[in-house]
């Protein structure tokens, strides 16, 4: 819906919203679920069509969405480029991903992007007190002299 409610602000913006779309919008804009139908006749604006107005997510699309992350996704959630995730696939480095579906889409599980980075932390020694240089207590020099 925000990807669709963005564009009708913006066709509303610019004056090319029609009397329904922004009756529409009204409602989901104060936090209504569904507008009401009357409001969503399908005559005469293809805008409205039964497929161009969005559902409301299901408890399980929601699992499902944020249990498995695309490779965009995963980016925004890493804080990476999406281009950073396809060079590390193609070494075979970072986080681990799968292919899903048909397509085979690249997919990233959110629990293994955790696990990978606290495997990160553990790794880092600015993290990792206990891999720290600073933390080992330093050794004694000896005063021998070398012999010359």
């Amino acid at each position: 819906m925000r990807r669709r409610g963005a564009a009708l602000l913006r066709r509303l913006a610019v004056g090319s919203v029609c009397r329904q779309e922004a009756a529409v919008l009204a409602h989901y804009a104060r936090g209504d679920a569904a507008a009401p139908l009357s409001l969503l006749s399908l005559e005469g604006n293809p805008a409205m069509h039964r497929s161009a107005i969005p559902h409301a997510p299901t408890a399980r699309s929601v699992a499902v969405r944020t249990a498995f992350l695309t490779v965009k996704d995963a980016a925004d959630y890493l804080g990476l480029s999406p281009h950073t995730l396809y060079v590390w696939r193609h070494r075979r480095q970072g986080p681990p991903s799968f292919r899903m579906g048909p397509r085979g889409r690249v997919m990233y599980r959110v629990e293994a992007l955790d696990t990978w980075i606290r495997e990160q932390e553990l790794a880092d020694s600015r993290s990792n007190t206990s891999l720290s240089p600073l933390a080992v207590v330093p050794q004694p020099r000896s005063n021998r002299m070398p012999d010359a």
